[in-house]
């Protein structure tokens, strides 16, 4: 999973939870979420996203988030996103090619969302995290709790946290609409990773700047 916050391009993010809350890691990553580790193995309850494929009958759960979108036959087999060397490596030293992209087989399984985002539906505890933490999702949504990170425009009235931290650096007009950033293909505009999707958390905790 690539994790950042939204600080990394220019702001932060931010909901409609307590400014006051401590700052606390995520808990329980979400079943499909793809996180880069860079170590030389993917940790325990994850796999490597290099495209293999698996048993739907040995990983029902992870084959109801993906199906057959990065491929397999959807009868016996499905396969993982291969995003192998996905990464940029914005210094031309080629290290970022070494990441590994570790997709989580052993997780919460992620709530669908219910409707339209709004603070009231932030299910968001079984995984944890910050506000503003941008996560890659390998299924065909975002869970309930997060956004897609495509542009799209909030209401200010109703995540008027989530706007005191991201102003209108990703659009909107300042006083009724502001912007989320627009991400698609993240690491690659081609392939698989293309179709990884990018989440925004707004229900999570309010993060403390450094």
């Amino acid at each position: 999973m690539k994790r950042f916050f939204a600080a990394s391009f220019g702001a932060a993010f931010a909901g409609l939870l307590l400014a006051s809350a401590p700052a606390q890691a995520r808990e329980t990553p979400f079943l499909g979420e793809v996180i880069p580790f860079a170590g030389t193995f993917c940790p325990r309850d994850t796999l490597e996203a290099d495209g293999r494929l698996l048993q739907i009958d040995q990983n029902q759960s992870l084959f109801s988030l993906y199906g057959k979108a990065y491929g397999g036959d959807a009868l016996k087999t499905f396969a993982l996103p291969d995003l192998r060397g996905s990464l940029k490596a914005g210094n031309g030293s080629g290290e970022a090619a070494k990441i590994k992209q570790c997709v989580v087989i052993n997780g919460a399984y992620p709530p669908r969302p219910s409707g339209r985002p709004r603070p009231s539906l932030a299910r968001y505890s079984s995984r944890g995290g910050l506000i503003s933490e941008v996560y890659s999702f390998g299924g065909t949504f975002c869970p309930e709790g997060s956004v897609p990170a495509d542009g799209s425009l909030m209401p200010i009235a109703v995540f008027q946290a989530f706007f005191s931290l991201l102003g209108t650096n990703y659009g909107g007009d300042a006083r009724t609409s502001f912007g989320v950033p627009n991400l698609p293909g993240q690491t690659s505009t081609t392939g698989d990773e293309a179709s990884v999707r990018q989440c925004v958390v707004y229900g999570g905790t309010f993060p403390r700047r450094p």
